[in-house]
């Protein structure tokens, strides 16, 4: 089912988890341990090209993970250091809530989001995304194929800060995309297909 995403102006909601909202808000909506070394230089540049940018993610459920992720980025991406943004782990209809605080939501290299993506997408909020070869790389970019709307799936790490970069920074363009994706997301949601085609393998190949 499309999830219930609480009605938050955008200021609002950045004031209410916490955020400034005349920042550019990078929503990372993922624990640190889904944070892959291969998303290190990406953030760098990212940060490099828009000084207004503030990345927003989760406590982990380990405050290791979080130390551990801090002194990676502090050689690998410095620019971080005071731009990275931890935000307390909170309630489920909390945590809904951080999407229209969003002006952009990166999907992960290595892990795409699941969940995640389907709950951004119920907010009308873009995903950027880059596919890899494997299904756990593909999973946002297979929701976009699904709504056949392409324009935040990049080709390659240049094109996914482009593209991240150009959404936050650019309000008639999120507005655009946003438009977009709430009219052409309903095919995500409720849909039985799958359910159908599962039974239909188990029947035929059960034995019974």
């Amino acid at each position: 089912r499309r999830p219930a995403i609480p009605k938050l102006d955008r200021h609002d909601a950045a004031r209410q988890a916490g955020l400034d909202p005349s920042r550019h808000i990078y929503l990372y909506p993922y624990n640190p341990f889904r944070f892959p070394p291969e998303f290190d230089p990406v953030i760098e540049e990212l940060l490099g090209r828009d000084p207004r940018a503030e990345i927003a993610m989760l406590e982990g459920p380990s405050r290791r993970h979080r130390a551990l992720l801090e002194q990676r980025l502090a050689r690998s991406a410095p620019q971080s250091q005071d731009r990275l943004r931890f935000l307390a782990r909170r309630p489920y209809q909390d945590f809904l809530a951080l999407y229209p605080a969003a002006d952009v939501v990166l999907d992960p290299f290595v892990f795409s989001g699941g969940n995640t993506s389907f709950e951004a997408f119920a907010a009308g909020v873009p995903i950027v995304t880059l596919p890899g070869p494997l299904r756990r790389s593909r999973l946002t970019y297979a929701m976009y194929r699904r709504m056949r709307f392409m324009e935040c799936v990049a080709k390659d790490t240049a094109d996914y800060v482009a593209k991240a970069v150009a959404i936050a920074t650019t309000p008639d363009l999120r507005r655009v995309l946003s438009r977009e994706i709430g009219q052409r997301s309903a095919v995500l949601y409720e849909d039985g297909q799958a359910v159908s085609d599962y039974e239909a393998f188990f029947l035929k190949h059960a034995g019974g």
